[in-house]
């Protein structure tokens, strides 16, 4: 029983493989933001303040149509605020609009219940992301459902 108890005790201690991927992306995200630019062109704007740590984000959304041709941002925030907005540019460009607001909503869910995640956004799920950074995480896919809703 006692090397039991020490293999779940060390399994407890380390993280998984998963874990340590989902780390390295949100780290990628961080160091090498994607979409990361001027504003001054998009079709609408929002802006998303975090005031219990100070993190900034400002939105540009590109519009087609009714889809989003693509997503740019300025940017001062925290690492999980900065990979969470790289990975949300990512994945909300190239959306329709009605697309956009159902990933939103399934981001919305997973941060607050830690349901399954969508594909490409797992990594927002890491060990590091707790409770008190749910706000971080949210803080772009916020703006951008703001700037969606001046679209309406």
């Amino acid at each position: 029983m006692g090397s039991l108890c020490s293999r779940q005790y060390l399994q407890m201690l380390m993280p998984s493989m998963t874990d340590t991927i989902y780390q390295a992306q949100l780290m990628d995200h961080f160091r090498q933001p994607r979409n990361k630019a001027s504003t001054a062109d998009a079709s609408i704007t929002a802006e998303g303040f975090n005031a219990n740590c100070g993190d900034k984000v400002k939105l540009g959304l590109f519009i087609d149509g009714q889809t989003i041709s693509s997503i740019k941002y300025q940017i001062r925030a925290c690492a999980i605020c900065t990979a969470s907005t790289s990975i949300m540019s990512e994945q909300l460009t190239g959306k329709t609009f009605s697309q956009a607001k159902k990933l939103i909503n399934q981001i919305k869910v997973s941060v607050k219940t830690n349901a399954a995640w969508p594909q490409h956004c797992e990594a927002l799920s890491g060990p590091a992301v707790s409770i008190n950074r749910h706000k971080c995480i949210l803080l772009g896919w916020q703006a951008c459902e703001d700037a969606l809703k001046q679209m309406a």
